[in-house]
């Protein structure tokens, strides 16, 4: 295991910084598995550094899980020198990484990454048919940055992979044209779920709009596709939730508030937020 005291000599030549004890013990810490605190600017981002290189020298590949994919390319950004100057190497992920960029940051040392996008590069790796479409490494070491937003905040959703369901275009303009149609009492909502149901009253007269039983077996689609349209229609907000750019309904990420590419909602909703904004 290379020596703190070498690692601190690295950092003070490349940076012109000197690391506190306080950040040295925290590295420490680290290698133990165990959690650690430090106030705002106290620089938990090079103790970081130092543990991750010990871990390396023992030989773990190491994951850096941070917030969001600013953070990962900055943290990445700034810190590479270092780790090439130990003999380490680093990458780092985000949402514009292309596959192979993704596995050629996954072979390195240490990889910079959101917890998201090592969470649907995890989940994504079921779905693959051959081992070259494999894309997460075998499990090394974890060093969780801002881990009580991470493991208790983001552990409120789930991550999900929707696949595609098709449902008839002209079906699905039908349904949104009937929910347009409601009273108020005619259905019932839970913004902190992001659910809609009808009440017995809207049931009623969305069969009546319809023409149809909704509960019998050949035309649930039709009631799935109604509650998908109400929480189209009155969970989810535009320039909220979702914005509209180039005719493509773009999600917005709750906790950080910018827009994520490549991600939808599950089809159906997906389908039923288009069509609401008159989209193909």
């Amino acid at each position: 295991m290379p020596e703190f005291n070498d690692i601190k000599e690295t950092i003070k030549r490349l940076k012109g910084m000197s690391l506190f004890d306080a950040q040295l013990r925290t590295a420490q810490t680290l290698l133990k598995g165990r959690i650690a605190e430090l106030p705002t600017g106290e620089g938990k981002t090079l103790a970081a550094v130092v543990a991750a290189i010990c871990f390396v020298s023992e030989g773990h590949k190491v994951h850096v899980l941070v917030f969001n994919d600013y953070l990962a390319k900055r943290d990445w950004g700034e810190n590479r020198d270092i780790y090439e100057a130990c003999g380490v190497s680093v990458g780092f992920i985000d949402q514009y990484s292309t596959t192979e960029q993704r596995k050629a940051a996954y072979s390195c040392d240490v990889v910079y990454v959101s917890a998201k996008q090592a969470g649907f590069d995890y989940l994504r790796d079921f779905l693959a048919e051959t081992p070259d479409e494999l894309v997460f490494p075998e499990f090394g070491v974890a060093i969780v940055d801002e881990a009580d937003s991470i493991m208790i905040d983001e552990c409120t959703t789930p991550l999900v992979l929707a696949g595609e369901m098709k449902a008839d275009d002209d079906t699905v303009k039908r349904i949104n044209e009937c929910i347009k149609t409601l009273d108020i009492d005619d259905y019932e909502l839970s913004q902190g779920e992001h659910k809609a149901w009808l009440t017995d009253k809207g049931l009623m007269a969305v069969e009546e709009y319809l023409g149809l039983d909704l509960y019998e077996e050949m035309n649930l689609d039709f009631l799935n596709g109604a509650m998908n349209a109400l929480v189209a229609h009155y969970i989810l907000k535009r320039d909220v939730d979702y914005i509209v750019k180039g005719g493509v309904v773009q999600l917005v990420e709750e906790t950080t508030g910018r827009v994520t590419l490549n991600k939808r909602y599950p089809e159906l909703l997906h389908r039923a937020v288009e069509v609401k904004e008159g989209l193909e």
